[in-house]
């Protein structure tokens, strides 16, 4: 029934953890999200898994569904210098917008640790959405908006979706303590 189908998403809301700074974004201020994914993901799409004009979930579609002009820019987990590089370079190019960052795991990859450490010195008011392991969340402690979410399935992505969009309040906890000794360095 609709009552049980709204315990999922309500969960993922409540699930929202802000660690430091505001997360919500501005109305009306277009958003990219920047976004460090897997390539099973990337093959699943490359196999012809999902129809052409489908497009995959990602934080960016949820908020378009919420009213905000949004583009995602999908990065590996991984990422080799020249793609950090890339992207460095659009940065500044996109003018006055929100940047999100989605980290997926950064505390096992240390080039995805690094290539955010360079986003945050460009773009320091982002918002980083650590999406599955909160230890990402203590590294960086220069970066001056921080939630987590723990998890990257769609219904995570929506959750967080609407904290951003100010459709929901973020009231997680979070369910380990965090030090900056206490991510693997």
């Amino acid at each position: 029934d609709a009552l049980d189908e709204g315990w999922p998403l309500e969960a993922a809301r409540r699930a929202v953890t802000v660690l430091r700074g505001e997360p919500r974004v501005q109305p009306g201020r277009p958003v990219t999200v920047i976004s460090f994914e897997g390539t099973a993901i990337d093959n699943a799409a490359a196999s012809g898994g999902r129809s052409r004009g489908e497009e995959l979930p990602s934080l960016s579609s949820a908020l378009r569904r919420r009213g905000w002009k949004s583009e995602v820019m999908r990065v590996p987990l991984e990422p080799a210098a020249d793609d950090v590089d890339l992207l460095l370079e659009h940065v500044p190019r996109l003018g006055d917008r929100e940047f999100v960052v989605v980290t997926r795991d950064a505390h096992l990859f240390p080039r995805q640790r690094d290539a955010v450490a360079r986003i945050l010195a460009l773009a320091p008011d982002a918002l980083v959405v650590s999406a599955r392991s909160p230890y990402d969340a203590a590294l960086w402690p220069e970066a001056k908006r921080v939630v987590c979410i723990y998890g990257s399935q769609p219904i995570s992505l929506e959750g967080c979706a609407d904290v951003l969009a100010g459709r929901a309040a973020a009231a997680g906890t979070l369910p380990v303590r965090l030090s900056a000794d206490a991510a693997v360095r």
